[in-house]
């Protein structure tokens, strides 16, 4: 997707495995073409040690500025046939861009910690902070200029997304708990229908401007380019294991660290909305709002304040 306009995904990396009880091979990669499909051919014939010839096929594809998109997976699959997987929907990656973010569930239980008790529970916490970040953004609002499309678009997103989650952890999944997954987010999909014109808060009152000012959503860049772009999570590294790869592949030469306990995140260029950027806390005294995208603002607290980006 293009902002909401679907369009064909040329160079989109798929790659596919067999899925096995204690590691995933990987079967074959290729990229998409100019009708945005892959036809991939594996060579080798014998799966799962010399007890089977019958692959249990999945497939994540990946492009830079959009969220990860995975089919219904193919088990036990006879490999004299063609391999025929469902079309998927690329969307936006909206990590990097300006909103707020209250995890899984309404902004009014944001503050009990019920809405991160959600997003361990049903495993969909990625999806969610997407999905709260479309809801932000004035640039959907705009398109549809009517609150219940765009709700509505913001929340099949979501569904897409979580299903794509369930299939993409196939590997990790048995066959049940990959089916209660894909409940669940039909589930939450649901609720969304029913609930979600409530918290949706974007209108021709705020958006594109407000007493001269552009929302800030107005900055998000659609354009697209082959990098990543300001406020993109790229990586981290930690005692046990690092994971920078993506951040050779930012737009800018500049990084923006968000030190923690146990591992540091590494963004590009500069801090994301809603990142706790600094804090009075007698004994963990730190401000490190320079590095937000955005700004930051203040969380005023009886005790101590903290800060975040805006």
């Amino acid at each position: 997707m293009e902002k909401t306009e679907r369009k064909i995904s040329r160079d989109a990396n798929v790659k596919c495995f067999d899925r096995d009880p204690d590691w995933d091979d990987v079967m074959v990669e290729g990229f998409t073409g100019s009708n945005g499909c892959a036809i991939l051919k594996y060579t080798d014939q014998s799966w799962d040690w010399f007890i089977g010839r019958s692959p249990d096929i999945y497939c994540i594809v990946e492009k830079v500025g959009f969220t990860n998109g995975a089919p219904p997976d193919k088990d036990n699959h006879d490999q004299r046939t063609l391999a025929k997987m469902e079309d998927v929907i690329l969307y936006r990656d909206r990590r990097g861009d300006y909103g707020h973010v209250n995890g899984c569930g309404p902004y009014w239980t944001e503050d009990l910690g019920i809405n991160d008790v959600i997003s361990w529970a049903t495993r969909f916490g990625d999806e969610c902070i997407q999905h709260d970040k479309c809801y932000w953004d004035c640039q959907i609002y705009l398109a549809f200029n009517d609150d219940s499309k765009a709700q509505a678009f913001c929340d099949y997103e979501m569904y897409e997304g979580m299903k794509s989650m369930c299939h993409a952890k196939k590997g990790k999944l048995t066959d049940s708990t990959q089916n209660a997954c894909l409940a669940r987010a039909s589930f939450i999909y649901q609720g969304l229908q029913e609930v979600g014109g409530d918290v949706y808060d974007r209108s021709s009152e705020i958006c594109p401007s407000v007493g001269g000012i552009n929302d800030q959503s107005m900055n998000n860049d659609y354009s697209h380019p082959q990098c990543y772009t300001k406020g993109y999570h790229c990586g981290y590294d930690g005692s046990i294991q690092d994971d920078l790869r993506r951040c050779n592949n930012c737009c800018s030469t500049a990084r923006a660290l968000h030190e923690g306990r146990v591992w540091d995140d590494h963004f590009c260029e500069c801090l994301p909305s809603n990142k706790r950027c600094g804090t009075t806390l007698a004994g963990f005294r730190f401000n490190h709002c320079n590095r937000c995208c955005y700004g930051s603002k203040i969380d005023d607290g009886w005790f101590y304040d903290d800060f975040h980006c805006r």
